[in-house]
């Protein structure tokens, strides 16, 4: 898998959407969440994504996955923000981000969920920042603020 992020989240290691090579080598967009099995060594398929994309910015926190953002097939930026919870298999949206972005870090501390550089349209972000409040995931507002 090409340009996904992964994360490792209770012993497994999960990749948000990404592109693959087919047997032609072209490009096709993973338009699911595909865990790795550490035991194992091997793929599986944990849930089917709304979007096809990659360069999406991916946190596990407290069981769950978060992503955000990203590039889709269209090569447009995109402002979605999800999450992944494995033990039901379900995805939920969590709003939707103040600017589309792709390439982007995100890390969690105190609480909030910080979305730093990346790239918004042309532009690279810089040192500027965007948080969102926990309160707000959990209560799933249609704006993440």
């Amino acid at each position: 898998m090409a340009m996904s992020n992964g994360v490792l989240l209770d012993g497994a290691i999960y990749y948000v959407g990404g592109l693959m090579l087919d047997a032609k080598n072209r490009a096709e967009y993973v338009k699911s969440i595909k865990v790795f099995n550490l035991e194992l060594a091997q793929f599986s398929s944990a849930a089917s994504l709304k979007f096809d994309g990659y360069a999406v910015s991916v946190q596990g926190h407290e069981g769950k996955l978060y992503y955000a953002g990203g590039v889709n097939s269209a090569l447009a930026l995109m402002n979605q923000f999800e999450v992944f919870d494995p033990a039901t298999r379900s995805v939920a949206s969590l709003g939707k981000l103040k600017s589309a972005r792709a390439g982007h870090a995100m890390a969690v501390l105190d609480g909030k969920i910080y979305f730093m550089g990346g790239v918004l349209g042309s532009i690279f972000a810089g040192p500027s920042a965007q948080a969102v409040s926990y309160t707000h995931l959990r209560a799933h507002e249609t704006e993440a603020t």
